[in-house]
Protein backbone atom coordinates (compact mmCIF):
# COMPACT_ATOMS: atom_id res chain seq x y z
CA UNK A 1 0.00 0.00 0.00
CA UNK A 2 1.47 3.21 -0.36
CA UNK A 3 1.59 4.65 2.98
CA UNK A 4 3.97 1.81 3.27
CA UNK A 5 6.12 2.54 1.02
CA UNK A 6 9.72 3.80 2.06
CA UNK A 7 9.41 7.05 0.11
CA UNK A 8 6.52 9.72 -1.49
CA UNK A 9 4.77 9.61 -4.67
CA UNK A 10 6.97 12.77 -5.92
CA UNK A 11 9.73 9.91 -5.87
CA UNK A 12 8.17 8.06 -8.80
CA UNK A 13 6.94 10.99 -10.21
CA UNK A 14 10.88 12.15 -10.64
CA UNK A 15 12.10 8.51 -11.46
CA UNK A 16 9.36 8.94 -14.14
CA UNK A 17 10.01 12.09 -15.62
CA UNK A 18 13.44 11.49 -15.61
CA UNK A 19 15.21 11.56 -19.31
CA UNK A 20 18.43 9.78 -18.40
CA UNK A 21 16.91 5.99 -18.30
CA UNK A 22 17.45 3.78 -21.20
CA UNK A 23 13.62 2.33 -21.07
CA UNK A 24 14.47 0.58 -24.22
CA UNK A 25 17.64 -0.67 -23.81
CA UNK A 26 15.39 -2.59 -20.32
CA UNK A 27 12.23 -3.51 -22.91
CA UNK A 28 14.74 -5.67 -25.12
CA UNK A 29 16.93 -6.84 -22.29
CA UNK A 30 13.08 -8.95 -21.14
CA UNK A 31 12.00 -9.27 -23.93
CA UNK A 32 15.32 -11.14 -25.50
CA UNK A 33 15.21 -13.43 -22.56
CA UNK A 34 12.24 -14.26 -22.99
CA UNK A 35 12.03 -14.93 -26.51
CA UNK A 36 15.16 -17.49 -25.75
CA UNK A 37 12.97 -19.29 -23.49
CA UNK A 38 10.11 -19.73 -25.96
CA UNK A 39 12.05 -20.05 -29.18
CA UNK A 40 12.96 -23.69 -28.28
CA UNK A 41 9.15 -24.89 -27.75
CA UNK A 42 8.10 -24.05 -31.12
CA UNK A 43 8.81 -25.16 -34.73
CA UNK A 44 6.99 -22.74 -36.35
CA UNK A 45 8.45 -19.54 -38.24
CA UNK A 46 8.75 -16.97 -36.20
CA UNK A 47 7.59 -13.26 -37.90
CA UNK A 48 8.06 -9.64 -36.58
CA UNK A 49 4.93 -8.04 -37.05
CA UNK A 50 4.65 -4.36 -37.58
CA UNK A 51 1.62 -2.14 -36.96
CA UNK A 52 0.62 1.36 -35.36
CA UNK A 53 -2.39 2.16 -33.23
CA UNK A 54 -3.11 6.00 -31.31
CA UNK A 55 -2.07 6.66 -28.27
CA UNK A 56 -5.08 8.52 -27.04
CA UNK A 57 -4.46 12.21 -24.97
CA UNK A 58 -7.30 14.07 -25.92
CA UNK A 59 -8.80 15.10 -22.63
CA UNK A 60 -5.40 16.73 -21.65
CA UNK A 61 -4.36 20.30 -22.55
CA UNK A 62 -0.67 20.39 -22.57
CA UNK A 63 1.49 17.02 -22.71
CA UNK A 64 4.68 17.84 -24.42
CA UNK A 65 4.99 16.78 -28.04
CA UNK A 66 1.39 16.30 -28.14
CA UNK A 67 0.00 16.50 -31.68
CA UNK A 68 -2.89 15.79 -34.05
CA UNK A 69 -3.44 12.34 -34.64
CA UNK A 70 -6.46 10.58 -37.08
CA UNK A 71 -8.45 7.62 -35.54
CA UNK A 72 -9.04 5.19 -37.86
CA UNK A 73 -11.84 3.46 -35.99
CA UNK A 74 -13.49 6.71 -35.45
CA UNK A 75 -12.61 8.34 -38.52
CA UNK A 76 -11.83 11.72 -36.91
CA UNK A 77 -8.63 14.01 -35.75
CA UNK A 78 -7.77 13.08 -32.05
CA UNK A 79 -4.80 14.77 -29.45
CA UNK A 80 -2.33 11.98 -28.74
CA UNK A 81 0.55 10.26 -30.39
CA UNK A 82 1.04 7.55 -32.64
CA UNK A 83 2.03 4.16 -30.94
CA UNK A 84 4.06 2.33 -33.54
CA UNK A 85 5.19 -1.25 -31.99
CA UNK A 86 7.31 -3.75 -33.16
CA UNK A 87 5.97 -7.29 -31.48
CA UNK A 88 7.73 -11.21 -32.26
CA UNK A 89 5.86 -13.91 -32.42
CA UNK A 90 5.34 -17.47 -33.42
CA UNK A 91 1.56 -17.13 -33.90
CA UNK A 92 1.04 -18.49 -30.08
CA UNK A 93 3.05 -15.92 -27.89
CA UNK A 94 3.63 -12.20 -29.25
CA UNK A 95 6.54 -10.75 -27.27
CA UNK A 96 6.81 -6.86 -27.66
CA UNK A 97 10.05 -6.10 -28.83
CA UNK A 98 10.43 -2.25 -29.42
CA UNK A 99 7.80 0.78 -29.76
CA UNK A 100 8.31 4.55 -30.45
CA UNK A 101 5.60 7.62 -29.56
CA UNK A 102 5.45 9.75 -33.26
CA UNK A 103 4.27 13.14 -33.39
CA UNK A 104 3.67 15.98 -36.25
CA UNK A 105 6.34 16.81 -37.75
CA UNK A 106 4.68 20.44 -37.83
CA UNK A 107 6.23 22.05 -34.59
CA UNK A 108 2.87 24.57 -35.14
CA UNK A 109 0.77 22.23 -34.67
CA UNK A 110 2.26 20.29 -31.52
CA UNK A 111 2.87 21.18 -27.99
CA UNK A 112 6.39 21.98 -27.17
CA UNK A 113 9.16 20.14 -25.75
CA UNK A 114 10.61 20.36 -22.55
CA UNK A 115 14.00 22.40 -22.54
CA UNK A 116 17.47 22.14 -21.20
CA UNK A 117 17.96 17.86 -21.64
CA UNK A 118 20.78 16.95 -22.52
CA UNK A 119 20.99 16.01 -26.12
CA UNK A 120 23.46 12.84 -25.56
CA UNK A 121 20.29 11.63 -23.66
CA UNK A 122 17.83 8.77 -24.18
CA UNK A 123 14.77 10.91 -23.89
CA UNK A 124 16.87 13.55 -25.97
CA UNK A 125 16.93 10.60 -28.22
CA UNK A 126 13.50 9.43 -28.18
CA UNK A 127 12.18 12.93 -28.56
CA UNK A 128 14.25 12.82 -32.48
CA UNK A 129 13.05 10.25 -32.93
CA UNK A 130 8.81 11.35 -31.95
CA UNK A 131 9.24 13.88 -35.28
CA UNK A 132 10.64 11.68 -38.17
CA UNK A 133 8.69 9.95 -40.49
CA UNK A 134 6.48 6.08 -39.53
CA UNK A 135 9.04 4.23 -42.21
CA UNK A 136 12.40 5.68 -40.98
CA UNK A 137 11.69 4.63 -37.44
CA UNK A 138 10.01 1.29 -38.56
CA UNK A 139 13.37 0.27 -40.54
CA UNK A 140 15.06 1.35 -37.27
CA UNK A 141 12.91 -0.49 -34.72
CA UNK A 142 13.81 -3.36 -36.98
CA UNK A 143 17.76 -3.14 -37.02
CA UNK A 144 17.62 -2.86 -33.05
CA UNK A 145 15.46 -5.63 -32.86
CA UNK A 146 18.07 -8.07 -34.69
CA UNK A 147 20.72 -6.33 -33.27
CA UNK A 148 19.96 -7.06 -29.87
CA UNK A 149 19.29 -10.87 -30.98
CA UNK A 150 15.97 -11.70 -32.55
CA UNK A 151 15.61 -13.94 -34.89
CA UNK A 152 12.21 -13.77 -37.94
CA UNK A 153 12.81 -14.24 -41.41
CA UNK A 154 9.79 -12.25 -42.28
CA UNK A 155 8.20 -8.76 -41.46
CA UNK A 156 4.53 -8.98 -42.02
CA UNK A 157 1.98 -5.48 -42.02
CA UNK A 158 -1.05 -4.24 -43.01
CA UNK A 159 -1.33 -2.19 -45.88
CA UNK A 160 -0.64 0.98 -44.34
CA UNK A 161 2.87 -0.18 -44.23
CA UNK A 162 3.11 -2.34 -47.45
CA UNK A 163 4.47 0.65 -50.20
CA UNK A 164 6.95 0.18 -52.02
CA UNK A 165 9.54 2.70 -50.75
CA UNK A 166 9.28 1.05 -47.07
CA UNK A 167 9.33 -2.73 -48.30
CA UNK A 168 12.85 -2.04 -50.35
CA UNK A 169 14.25 -0.41 -47.07
CA UNK A 170 13.35 -3.33 -44.89
CA UNK A 171 14.48 -5.73 -47.85
CA UNK A 172 18.20 -3.85 -48.04
CA UNK A 173 18.78 -2.47 -44.50
CA UNK A 174 17.25 -5.74 -42.68
CA UNK A 175 17.57 -8.93 -44.70
CA UNK A 176 14.04 -9.49 -44.29
CA UNK A 177 11.93 -10.27 -46.43
CA UNK A 178 8.20 -8.34 -46.18
CA UNK A 179 4.60 -10.12 -46.42
CA UNK A 180 1.97 -7.51 -46.31
CA UNK A 181 -1.60 -6.32 -47.73
CA UNK A 182 -1.64 -4.23 -50.70
CA UNK A 183 -3.86 -1.45 -51.49
CA UNK A 184 -6.33 -1.53 -54.41
CA UNK A 185 -4.83 1.88 -55.92
CA UNK A 186 -3.07 2.73 -58.81
CA UNK A 187 0.30 1.76 -58.18
CA UNK A 188 1.84 0.26 -61.35
CA UNK A 189 3.22 -3.56 -61.56
CA UNK A 190 5.25 -4.65 -64.17
CA UNK A 191 4.35 -7.93 -65.95
CA UNK A 192 4.74 -9.60 -69.06
CA UNK A 193 6.34 -6.33 -70.51
CA UNK A 194 2.80 -4.33 -69.58
CA UNK A 195 2.37 -2.17 -66.85
CA UNK A 196 -1.25 -2.67 -64.87
CA UNK A 197 -2.82 -1.52 -62.06
CA UNK A 198 -3.52 -4.12 -58.85
CA UNK A 199 -7.48 -4.47 -59.99
CA UNK A 200 -6.75 -4.71 -63.33
CA UNK A 201 -3.74 -7.09 -62.83
CA UNK A 202 -6.57 -9.23 -61.04
CA UNK A 203 -9.31 -9.34 -64.32
CA UNK A 204 -6.25 -9.88 -66.34
CA UNK A 205 -4.56 -12.87 -64.45
CA UNK A 206 -7.88 -14.20 -62.81
CA UNK A 207 -8.74 -16.40 -66.11
CA UNK A 208 -6.26 -19.09 -65.28
CA UNK A 209 -6.93 -18.93 -61.65
CA UNK A 210 -9.44 -21.30 -59.32
CA UNK A 211 -12.68 -19.95 -57.65
CA UNK A 212 -11.85 -20.93 -54.15
CA UNK A 213 -10.27 -18.45 -51.19
CA UNK A 214 -6.91 -19.16 -52.72
CA UNK A 215 -7.29 -17.65 -55.87
CA UNK A 216 -4.20 -17.54 -57.58
CA UNK A 217 -0.56 -15.21 -57.69
CA UNK A 218 1.69 -13.96 -59.85
CA UNK A 219 5.21 -12.70 -59.94
CA UNK A 220 5.53 -8.84 -61.19
CA UNK A 221 8.10 -5.84 -60.53
CA UNK A 222 7.42 -2.59 -58.60
CA UNK A 223 9.30 0.38 -58.97
CA UNK A 224 10.91 1.37 -56.17
CA UNK A 225 13.66 4.68 -55.63
CA UNK A 226 16.55 2.09 -55.57
CA UNK A 227 15.56 0.14 -58.82
CA UNK A 228 13.05 -2.32 -59.81
CA UNK A 229 11.97 -4.90 -57.18
CA UNK A 230 10.11 -8.53 -57.80
CA UNK A 231 7.88 -9.43 -55.61
CA UNK A 232 5.03 -12.50 -55.74
CA UNK A 233 1.23 -10.92 -55.33
CA UNK A 234 -1.28 -13.64 -53.99
CA UNK A 235 -5.06 -13.02 -54.37
CA UNK A 236 -7.76 -14.30 -52.00
CA UNK A 237 -11.26 -14.11 -51.77
CA UNK A 238 -12.77 -11.60 -49.18
CA UNK A 239 -14.50 -13.16 -46.87
CA UNK A 240 -15.76 -10.47 -45.41
CA UNK A 241 -17.99 -8.95 -48.01
CA UNK A 242 -19.15 -10.01 -51.63
CA UNK A 243 -17.86 -13.63 -53.10
CA UNK A 244 -16.55 -11.87 -55.73
CA UNK A 245 -14.41 -9.11 -53.55
CA UNK A 246 -10.83 -9.79 -53.50
CA UNK A 247 -7.63 -8.96 -51.38
CA UNK A 248 -3.91 -8.90 -52.39
CA UNK A 249 -0.96 -9.73 -50.42
CA UNK A 250 2.63 -9.02 -51.24
CA UNK A 251 5.48 -11.47 -51.08
CA UNK A 252 8.91 -10.52 -50.78
CA UNK A 253 10.33 -14.12 -50.65
CA UNK A 254 9.23 -15.64 -54.30
CA UNK A 255 9.95 -19.12 -53.40
CA UNK A 256 7.36 -19.45 -50.71
CA UNK A 257 3.86 -21.36 -51.46
CA UNK A 258 0.93 -18.97 -52.04
CA UNK A 259 -0.44 -20.94 -49.28
CA UNK A 260 2.28 -20.24 -46.58
CA UNK A 261 2.21 -16.17 -47.73
CA UNK A 262 -1.49 -16.38 -46.52
CA UNK A 263 -0.74 -18.43 -43.31
CA UNK A 264 2.27 -16.07 -42.55
CA UNK A 265 0.00 -12.86 -42.99
CA UNK A 266 -2.42 -14.48 -40.42
CA UNK A 267 -0.03 -14.29 -37.89
CA UNK A 268 -0.40 -10.23 -37.92
CA UNK A 269 -3.40 -10.14 -36.36
CA UNK A 270 -1.63 -11.05 -33.43
CA UNK A 271 -0.09 -7.26 -33.04
CA UNK A 272 -3.75 -6.39 -32.93
CA UNK A 273 -4.64 -8.43 -29.86
CA UNK A 274 -1.59 -7.01 -28.39
CA UNK A 275 -3.12 -3.62 -28.61
CA UNK A 276 -6.17 -4.35 -27.55
CA UNK A 277 -4.98 -6.33 -24.39
CA UNK A 278 -2.75 -2.99 -23.30
CA UNK A 279 -5.50 -0.52 -23.77
CA UNK A 280 -8.28 -2.84 -22.25
CA UNK A 281 -6.93 -4.48 -19.63
CA UNK A 282 -3.28 -3.23 -18.77
CA UNK A 283 -4.17 0.26 -18.66
CA UNK A 284 -2.45 1.80 -21.07
CA UNK A 285 -2.85 5.64 -21.86
CA UNK A 286 -5.48 5.57 -18.74
CA UNK A 287 -3.20 5.06 -15.28
CA UNK A 288 -0.66 7.56 -16.14
CA UNK A 289 -1.75 11.80 -16.18
CA UNK A 290 1.53 13.32 -16.67
CA UNK A 291 2.71 15.55 -18.98
CA UNK A 292 6.21 14.50 -19.66
CA UNK A 293 6.96 12.49 -22.63
CA UNK A 294 9.79 10.99 -20.71
CA UNK A 295 6.90 9.51 -18.48
CA UNK A 296 4.26 8.22 -21.18
CA UNK A 297 7.76 6.35 -22.55
CA UNK A 298 8.06 5.04 -19.44
CA UNK A 299 4.63 4.37 -18.86
CA UNK A 300 4.13 2.49 -22.26
CA UNK A 301 7.36 0.62 -21.49
CA UNK A 302 6.24 -0.62 -18.43
CA UNK A 303 3.01 -1.86 -20.04
CA UNK A 304 4.66 -3.71 -22.55
CA UNK A 305 7.00 -5.54 -19.48
CA UNK A 306 3.61 -6.48 -18.17
CA UNK A 307 2.27 -8.50 -21.36
CA UNK A 308 5.77 -9.99 -21.56
CA UNK A 309 5.34 -11.47 -18.06
CA UNK A 310 1.78 -12.44 -18.75
CA UNK A 311 2.54 -13.97 -22.00
CA UNK A 312 5.61 -16.17 -20.87
CA UNK A 313 3.92 -17.01 -17.78
CA UNK A 314 0.81 -18.50 -19.99
CA UNK A 315 3.18 -20.21 -22.46
CA UNK A 316 4.61 -21.76 -19.43
CA UNK A 317 1.74 -22.76 -18.03
CA UNK A 318 -0.36 -24.15 -21.20
CA UNK A 319 2.35 -25.67 -23.27
CA UNK A 320 2.81 -29.22 -22.18
CA UNK A 321 6.51 -29.19 -24.13
CA UNK A 322 7.78 -27.26 -20.29
CA UNK A 323 7.03 -30.27 -18.71
CA UNK A 324 10.58 -31.35 -19.88
CA UNK A 325 11.15 -35.40 -20.63
CA UNK A 326 7.92 -36.56 -19.81
CA UNK A 327 6.54 -34.84 -23.03
CA UNK A 328 9.10 -36.34 -25.17
CA UNK A 329 8.30 -39.76 -23.66
CA UNK A 330 4.71 -38.79 -24.63
CA UNK A 331 5.47 -37.71 -28.45
CA UNK A 332 7.75 -41.10 -28.98
CA UNK A 333 4.65 -42.80 -28.44
CA UNK A 334 2.58 -40.24 -30.78
CA UNK A 335 5.12 -41.21 -32.96
CA UNK A 336 4.58 -44.88 -33.30
CA UNK A 337 1.24 -44.56 -33.67
CA UNK A 338 1.63 -42.04 -36.80
CA UNK A 339 3.98 -44.23 -38.48
CA UNK A 340 1.49 -47.48 -38.28
CA UNK A 341 -1.11 -44.67 -39.62
CA UNK A 342 1.07 -43.43 -42.46
CA UNK A 343 2.16 -46.92 -43.33
CA UNK A 344 -1.58 -48.20 -43.63
CA UNK A 345 -2.49 -45.44 -46.28
CA UNK A 346 0.85 -46.17 -48.46
CA UNK A 347 0.41 -49.75 -48.66
CA UNK A 348 -3.21 -48.80 -49.39
CA UNK A 349 -2.31 -46.64 -52.36
CA UNK A 350 0.51 -49.58 -53.37
CA UNK A 351 -2.19 -52.45 -53.48
CA UNK A 352 -4.58 -50.21 -55.34
CA UNK A 353 -2.01 -49.13 -57.87
CA UNK A 354 -0.84 -52.99 -58.55
CA UNK A 355 -4.59 -53.88 -59.56
CA UNK A 356 -5.05 -50.92 -61.67
CA UNK A 357 -1.59 -50.51 -63.35
CA UNK A 358 -0.35 -54.30 -63.51
CA UNK A 359 -3.28 -56.46 -63.70
CA UNK A 360 -1.61 -59.00 -60.77
CA UNK A 361 -3.89 -61.24 -59.22
CA UNK A 362 -4.00 -61.37 -55.34
CA UNK A 363 -1.26 -63.72 -54.86
CA UNK A 364 1.13 -61.51 -56.99
CA UNK A 365 0.76 -58.80 -54.76
CA UNK A 366 1.63 -60.70 -51.77
CA UNK A 367 4.67 -62.02 -53.38
CA UNK A 368 5.70 -58.81 -54.11
CA UNK A 369 4.62 -57.45 -50.65
CA UNK A 370 6.38 -60.16 -48.88
CA UNK A 371 9.30 -58.89 -50.48
CA UNK A 372 9.44 -55.73 -49.97
CA UNK A 373 9.35 -56.29 -46.19
CA UNK A 374 12.11 -58.50 -46.60
CA UNK A 375 14.26 -55.34 -47.42
CA UNK A 376 13.07 -53.46 -44.19
CA UNK A 377 15.29 -52.61 -41.39
CA UNK A 378 14.66 -54.66 -39.01
CA UNK A 379 14.25 -51.83 -36.47
CA UNK A 380 11.44 -50.82 -38.57
CA UNK A 381 9.82 -53.83 -38.86
CA UNK A 382 9.68 -54.27 -34.99
CA UNK A 383 7.93 -51.08 -34.79
CA UNK A 384 5.31 -52.08 -37.66
CA UNK A 385 3.72 -55.29 -35.85
CA UNK A 386 3.53 -58.25 -37.02
CA UNK A 387 -0.53 -57.74 -38.24
CA UNK A 388 1.17 -55.19 -40.69
CA UNK A 389 3.67 -57.47 -41.62
CA UNK A 390 1.45 -60.35 -42.30
CA UNK A 391 -0.80 -58.02 -44.18
CA UNK A 392 -3.17 -60.16 -47.06
CA UNK A 393 -4.11 -58.72 -50.85
CA UNK A 394 -7.41 -60.53 -51.56
CA UNK A 395 -9.39 -57.34 -53.24
CA UNK A 396 -8.19 -53.79 -53.87
CA UNK A 397 -8.59 -51.48 -51.12
CA UNK A 398 -11.23 -49.50 -50.81
CA UNK A 399 -9.13 -46.58 -48.61
CA UNK A 400 -6.55 -46.29 -51.70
Amino acid sequence: RPQEWPFHKDVVYRFLNDPRWHWRRLLAAVSIRASRDIRPLTRHVAVFALDDSLYDRSRSKAVALMGPVFDHVSQRMRKGFRWLALVWTDGRTVLPVDFALLTTAQATQRYPAQEGIDPRSPGAGRRREAIQPAPTVAVSLLQHALAVGFEAAYVVCDRWFTTPKLVSHIVRETGCDVIGMLKNSALGFEWKDRRYTLAQLYRTARAHWTRHDLQGSVVVTVPTETGPLRVKLVFIRDRRGHSREWLALLSTDLSLPDDEVVRLYGKRWDIETFFKASKSLLGLAKEIHSRSYDALIAHTTIVCLRYLFLAREARQNDDYRTIGALFFVMVDELQDLLLATVWDHIMAAFEATLHETLELSPAQVEALYAAFLQRLPQSLRDRLGPSRLSRGFSKPSKAA
